[in-house]
């Protein structure tokens, strides 16, 4: 029983100590605890005592980094893709998604990435009423950075059409 306790509380410390540095979902806590040796009952046990304080809580990461992929410039797409791979479940995902995305706010934030990409990198810029001919080329390249950040390809589409005219 003594070495239980023990192993008890070097999951606990272990836990705070990788949570210090940033949230953590609860896939990747007990990803985390596993790779250092604990077993199951007291990862288990040691994460429903976060999850009880508040430590770790998935719907409020989900929340968080959302914000954070769209600061970023990050689409919907791709920010599924990497919330999936910290462990977050799909309905909670997909419930968030739909409260910070909806067809519009991605269409503005597809421009605002390309209207970026061609500034940055091209030298161009994109008023309302005079625009730059932009090349074909130079379009496909925006199409491929706007996929890579995880854009929808019919936004996608619709920015490309309209930086064409």
């Amino acid at each position: 029983m003594k070495s239980h306790t023990i192993n008890s509380k070097d999951c606990h410390e272990t836990a705070l100590r990788y949570l210090c540095h940033r949230d953590r979902t609860a896939y990747e806590m007990i990803s985390h605890l596993i790779s250092k040796g604990f077993s199951q009952d007291v990862i288990d046990e040691e994460v429903e005592y976060l999850k009880e304080l508040c430590y770790i809580d998935d719907e409020r990461y989900c929340e968080d980094y959302i914000q954070y992929a769209m600061r970023k410039g990050r689409g919907p797409v791709r920010i599924r893709l990497e919330l999936k791979k910290k462990g977050v479940g799909e309905d909670l995902i997909q419930h968030t998604l739909e409260t910070h995305f909806n067809s519009q706010t991605e269409k503005e934030a597809a421009f605002y990435e390309a209207k970026k990409l061609l500034k940055q990198s091209f030298g161009l810029e994109c008023f309302k009423d005079e625009m730059e001919i932009i090349d074909e080329r130079t379009l496909a390249r925006i199409g491929r950075r706007l996929a890579s950040l995880g854009y929808h390809g019919d936004v996608i589409y619709n920015i490309l059409e309209k930086l064409r005219r």
